[in-house]
């Protein structure tokens, strides 16, 4: 009998490494916070999200990797593999409320966002339990979300995001 493949640890892992290798050039600017993984339904993510004081952004939570469940877990083509498709990862960053796009994209989008979001790509391409996915070929979709409030709510944290729709990954566990 083999261990269940645990998808949001698989990622946790993924993510792990990229903390691990992108941290060094992201912390001047996300005043040396570390990446925040969570994941969870979308209300559960709405709410971290929404937890401000007196209209304070809570800049501890940024920046952001969210991983929205629920997702599927096909296992019932080929033994050991598991097919997924994650419906929406969001990678996020603090704003400035009253920043132009082109702000945005010089002071989160290149220095902070971009550089995990390729990260994230190459790391999922490494994961050992991860086959077949190639950060060259399409398995997604990617929005950039210039000024964003998640999921439409009127939050008090303006943020910049990377969506990632439509993650399809192939999961392999042979037998121990």
């Amino acid at each position: 009998m083999t261990n269940p493949i645990i998808v949001v640890d698989e990622i946790a892992e993924v993510i792990s490494r990229v903390n691990q290798n992108i941290y060094p050039t992201i912390a001047a600017y996300t005043n040396n916070n570390p990446i925040n993984y969570q994941y969870g339904r979308s209300i559960l993510i709405n709410k971290l999200l929404q937890l401000n004081k007196n209209s304070i952004p809570q800049k501890s939570n940024y920046p952001l990797i969210a991983l929205f469940q629920d997702f599927p877990e096909d296992n019932g083509k080929k033994i050991g593999y598991i097919y997924v498709t994650i419906p929406k990862i969001v990678i996020a960053t603090i704003t400035d409320f009253n920043g132009t796009t082109k702000d945005r994209y010089d002071k989160t989008f290149k220095p902070i966002l971009y550089p995990i979001y390729n990260e994230f790509i190459k790391q999922l391409g490494m994961q050992q339990s991860i086959i077949g996915f190639s950060p060259n070929r399409s398995n997604f979709i990617k929005y950039d979300r210039p000024g964003t409030q998640p999921e439409g709510q009127a939050t008090n944290d303006y943020i910049d995001a990377i969506t990632i729709e439509n993650l399809q990954l192939t999961f392999y566990q042979p037998n121990n």
